[in-house]
């Protein structure tokens, strides 16, 4: 029984990851606590991020003995939409089958709905979380900061009703996607940041460490040649990204990470080679369909 409560444990690692492809392509995926960067992103100095529908096959990458997994497949597909006036929207399911040593496995299916304002102010989240076809947690929250940007208030609603303050600086999801893009363009090889993305019952905050490598670009006709669409990125710069998640508290060297994730960057947002790292087992996850959507011109509509 042993072996089965640490699988368990394993397939029930779904927030971080699932943080962590939200964040990533969601990313996909910040406040910068060094530094005291404005936590307002202005419109004209911010990357801009391509509506597009991704898809993603999700794999084993290594495991170790004590690991109990002789198995991962799975598919992950994400759709970002939005802009900056009218804020932005993240749609995801991640549904990935783990096998262990007995043969046995296990079906884990998160699905996420996420909309964040495109100056970092608000972010409204929505998860459900299914194991082995039965509704396992539904996590749904609104964070706001408050009049002078100082601190968010999160009011939480399932899976129960909870009012909680987030001192200090605070990224948002696509918020940290951006400041990372920021960075990159910049030349910066590291960031860090405190992020909060609805994850963990809505009660978490982690920190993390993102190391950004050496910038690179496509000139191939068609990057993925068995990727439809993938014509779109030739040319478009990226940067290898690897970002490790500790508790809150702590920072890169006082402890080991919770999980770490690497991919590559596009400039766009679009991401692509991923691999999440738990310890004893990795994933990976390989870009299999990409379809980009029109940018919406702003309306400069009011946020609900």
């Amino acid at each position: 029984m042993k072996s089965r409560t640490n699988l368990e444990k394993k397939s029930e690692i779904k927030s971080p990851a699932i943080k962590t492809l939200k964040a990533l392509v969601l990313v996909p995926m910040a406040v910068i606590a060094s530094t005291g960067v404005s936590l307002a992103l202005p419109p004209t100095t911010s990357p801009e991020l391509a509506p597009h529908r991704a898809v993603y096959e999700m794999k084993l990458g290594e495991a170790d003995e004590n690991s109990g997994i002789i198995a991962v497949k799975g598919r992950m597909v994400f759709e970002f939409q939005g802009n900056h006036c009218d804020g932005y929207t993240q749609n995801m399911r991640f549904v990935t089958e783990i096998t262990d040593k007995r043969g046995t496995s296990t079906l884990t299916d998160l699905r996420t709905s996420n909309w964040e304002d495109g100056a970092g102010a608000r972010f409204r989240f929505n998860s459900q979380h299914y194991r082995d076809r039965n509704l396992k947690e539904i996590i749904k929250g609104d964070a706001k900061r408050d009049s002078k940007m100082s601190a968010v208030n999160v009011a939480l609603f399932k899976p129960s009703k909870q009012k909680l303050t987030l001192k200090d600086q605070v990224f948002f999801p696509n918020q940290h996607s951006v400041e990372l893009l920021k960075s990159a363009m910049a030349g910066k090889t590291i960031l860090q940041a405190r992020i909060y993305d609805g994850s963990e019952k809505g009660r978490k905050v982690f920190n993390t460490t993102s190391i950004i490598g050496k910038e690179g670009v496509s000139n191939k006709p068609s990057p993925f040649p068995n990727v439809a669409n993938a014509e779109r990125l030739e040319g478009v710069a990226s940067w290898p990204v690897a970002i490790s998640y500790f508790e809150d508290g702590t920072a890169s060297g006082e402890e080991l990470p919770v999980y770490e994730l690497a991919f590559r960057f596009y400039a766009n947002g679009v991401s692509r080679n991923l691999l999440i790292n738990y310890g004893d087992f990795t994933i990976r996850g390989i870009l299999k369909e990409i379809e980009f959507y029109k940018l919406d011109a702003c309306t400069d509509s009011a946020k609900n």
